[in-house]
Order: structure tokens, then C-alpha cells, then sequence
């Protein structure tokens, strides 16, 4: 056990003295304490003990607060800290900055606002951050624009189009999640100028069939929209020279017949919205495809899954969510 490197052990009942035992894993680099009801005082604790080792820590759905950042010790080598739902605030955005070699930060679901980011901006090796159902607002985007992320999650903030100039002087911006923001065609517009731009979320947002033709000029490899999309706008995204991994769902659409003309598409995700599957078949080159719903025929699958023997096939019921193994599939890619 004194040379473990991992050890995950979310949603256990961990208490601090169990926590006090893991202090003598001098090799400890990633611990996920996810759900646990570990304190303010355990956590600095064990930071403190392990800080020239320990680089991945998970504490999200945690009671942290600001006052266990302020107690992280300069030295600290963390590279990647999940704080999803804790107590976390502007104040303990400034506190993150002292973990100077920090690449991947998570604060889904807090209270960080964009006094908050403007501290982010100063942690010159950050590249992936998510800031899920926090109180950002387009102004982030502004201190941010110089930073060297390359992967931005702004899912459920109050963006708008009047942010998206900014996103396009992030030099290093590869990776967007805007679902369930305000974004609209106007801003797809200036997003479009984002060159390096290859994954982008758009779930949810006001953007039309009339926006499509907007995401033609970029390096797009993975995409999901729902809603807006119809026969039309489906024909207009046919023609993206670069598309590989696509998910739409919940759509206007009446055939899929364009999407044979995404001849490098290698990861689907539709859902039943549209009986014939026929069209797919001409898809040989696809690698997975994700069947959201009830309705296929088991006569369509049976033929699609003789057409494409090298594709694997996967059925989701309703309830289930395979836009989340969608995305694991892009992130992975």
C-alpha cells in the first residue's frame, strides 16, 4: 500500500481519520474523493503532506470551502482539481492561483463569478476549464482571451452574443461547450472566426438553420445540436469538409440521407426520430453509432447492423443519456 499511486474512493463514508491514514502514501499522485464528508482541515492535511506528489485530486460534491484553498501550501504540484458543487467563491479563485502548475480546473455548479475569473486569468499553464451553472457572465471572456486554454465549458452561464468577439482572440482554443447559453446565429458568426476550433457543444442554444452555414468555416471535428436542426439545415451541414463525430437529437429532421455525405464521419449519435436508417448504411467508414429511443424497427436495426459489420451498434433506451458517452467518445478521440 506505501507505494500506491491511485485511489479512488467517491461516494464511501470517508471520515477525517480515515482520510489521517492516507498521509503516509509518499507516492499518492491521484485521489478522488468525490461525495465524501471529509473537512475543511482533512483536505489541507492531506495536501500539505502529500504536496510534491499528489497532481489529480477530486473533491467536488464535497463541503471545501474557500478557507481549505487558502491553506494549500506554495509548493503544491497539483495539475488537475475537480471543485464541482462545493463552497467555493471568487476568493478561492485567487487562492487557486497559487497552484502555479495547474492545467485542468473544474468549478461546475459554484458560486464564482466573473471577479473570480479575472484571478483564473493569471494561472499562465491552465488549459482546460469548466465553469458549468456558475455566475459568469461575457466579461469573463474578456480577462480570460489571453490565457492559453484550450478547452472552455460555459454550459448553463448567462453568455451571449455579445461575448463571442472575445472567444476568438483565445489563441489556443480548441474545445467548446456553450449548451443551454443565449448563443444565437449573431455569435455563431464571430465564433466562426475561431480557427482552431474542432469540438463544439451547441445543445440548447438560439441559433437556427440559418446559423449553420456558419460552422462550414471551421476545422470542426465533433458537434452535437438538437432542436433547431431541419431537412434544410441538415443538408447545409452535409457539406462540412472535416466533421467526424456528430450527435443530433430531438430534431426537425424527415431522412438522413445528407449525412452520406460525411464521408469522414466515424461516431453518430440520432435518435428515433426518423424511421428509415437505410441512408446510414452507405456509412462505411463509421465506427460507432449511438441509437437514442424507442421506436427503431428491430427490421432496420437487424439491416443496418448487417450493413455496417464493422460499426458498433449501441441501443439507449429514453432514460438513458448517450450524449454522455458522445462526448467521452470526442474528448478521447
Amino acid at each position: 500500500m506505501a507505494q500506491l499511486q491511485g485511489l479512488s474512493i467517491a461516494y464511501l463514508n470517508v471520515t477525517d481519520k480515515c482520510l489521517a491514514a492516507l498521509n503516509d502514501l509518499v507516492w499518492l499522485d491521484r485521489l478522488n474523493l468525490r461525495h465524501t464528508a471529509i473537512s475543511n482541515n482533512a483536505i489541507v492535511e492531506l495536501v500539505n503532506a502529500n504536496s510534491h506528489t499528489l497532481r489529480r485530486l477530486n473533491i467536488s460534491n464535497t463541503v471545501v470551502n474557500d478557507k481549505a484553498l487558502a491553506n494549500f501550501p506554495n509548493s503544491s504540484q497539483l495539475l488537475d482539481l475537480s471543485l464541482n458543487d462545493t463552497g467555493i467563491t471568487d476568493a478561492g479563485c485567487e487562492h487557486v492561483t497559487r497552484c502555479s502548475w495547474l492545467t485542468d480546473l473544474r468549478l461546475d455548479l459554484t458560486d464564482v463569478t466573473d471577479d473570480g475569473i479575472r484571478y483564473l486569468a493569471n494561472c499562465e499553464h491552465l488549459k482546460n476549464l469548466e465553469l458549468f451553472q456558475t455566475n459568469v457572465t461575457d466579461t469573463s471572456l474578456v480577462w480570460l482571451s489571453d490565457s492559453s486554454i484550450e478547452h472552455l465549458g460555459l454550459g448553463y452561464t448567462s453568455l451571449t452574443d455579445a461575448g463571442m468577439p472575445a472567444l476568438t482572440e483565445f489563441s489556443s482554443l480548441r474545445s467548446l461547450d456553450l449548451q443551454s447559453t443565449a448563443l444565437g446565429d449573431k455569435g455563431l458568426r464571430f465564433l466562426a472566426e475561431a480557427s482552431l476550433l474542432n469540438r463544439l457543444y451547441l445543445e440548447n442554444t438560439k441559433i437556427t438553420n440559418s446559423g449553420i452555414q456558419f460552422l462550414l468555416k471551421l476545422p470542426l471535428e465533433s458537434l452535437s445540436l438538437n432542436r433547431v436542426l431541419d431537412d434544410g439545415g441538415l443538408k447545409v451541414l452535409s457539406r462540412h469538409a472535416t466533421l467526424q463525430r456528430l450527435a443530433i437529437w430531438a430534431a426537425k429532421v424527415t431522412s438522413w440521407q445528407p449525412l452520406s455525405l460525411l464521408e469522414r464521419l466515424q461516431v453518430l449519435l440520432i435518435d428515433d426520430a426518423v424511421e428509415d436508417l437505410s441512408p446510414l448504411q452507405s456509412l462505411r467508414q463509421l465506427k460507432v453509432l449511438l441509437l437514442w429511443g424507442n421506436n427503431f424497427s428491430p427490421t432496420q436495426l437487424a439491416k443496418l447492423r448487417i450493413g455496417l459489420p464493422k460499426c458498433q451498434i449501441k441501443h439507449f433506451k429514453p432514460h438513458k443519456k448517450p450524449i454522455d458517452e458522445f462526448r467521452s467518445l470526442c474528448r478521447y478521440a
